[in-house]
């Protein structure tokens, strides 16, 4: 599957959620918190969207090493361990030992900042990523960086602080689902948008 077949399926997982959120509201009463399943859709969308990341420049330096793609500036400054040299050594006409190197060196990373994404992207562009994305939405570049980076605070927020109200830490922040709904399409396109410009 590619990139961007496997980012499409990790969403529609989310969206799905969405629709276990929908039915059991409509089933149960308000005594019931449904809230935390659209928490969890926010973490599931950010996972989609760093997880696209790692993989679309694995994907494509993959391909720049075959000879495919257009290797950018950075593509040479890529560091080999000498034990994936001695593999690649071994078996010239296979390629599994470089995916698994840079799956190795990127496992530990994140790429939910819009610096350390556009950082890992330059490995395959250099097309400057969020000022194509900003110029394709109509919107500054800023605004497009700051929404992304309140996102993924949110996210940070529910995945590490439980989402409280610093305020009074026993209640949650709030959430509903157009706010989910908002979220997860800005993520989308901006998928679409890398998409185009990769």
């Amino acid at each position: 599957m590619t990139p961007y077949g496997q980012f499409k399926a990790n969403s529609q997982r989310v969206k799905d959620l969405n629709g276990l959120h929908n039915t059991l509201g409509s089933i149960t009463t308000q005594a019931l918190d449904l809230s935390d399943i659209l928490r969890a859709e926010v973490v599931l969308i950010v996972s989609a969207f760093d997880y696209y990341i790692h993989d679309v420049v694995r994907y494509n330096i993959v391909e720049t090493f075959q000879g495919r793609r257009s290797e950018s500036k950075n593509f040479k400054l890529i560091q080999l361990r000498m034990e994936s040299v001695k593999v690649a050594l071994a078996n010239p006409s296979s390629t599994g030992w470089l995916a698994d190197e840079i799956y190795m060196q990127h496992s530990w990373k994140t790429f939910q900042h819009p610096d350390n994404v556009a950082n890992a992207l330059r490995l395959i562009t250099d097309k400057k990523i969020w000022e194509e994305v900003a110029t394709s939405l109509g919107q500054p570049v800023k605004s497009v960086k700051n929404r992304f980076e309140l996102i993924v605070e949110r996210r940070n927020k529910i995945a590490h602080e439980a989402d409280a109200d610093i305020t009074l830490p026993t209640r949650k922040l709030p959430i509903d689902e157009t706010m989910v709904k908002e979220i997860i399409d800005f993520i989308e396109t901006v998928i679409e948008k890398l998409e185009a410009i990769l």
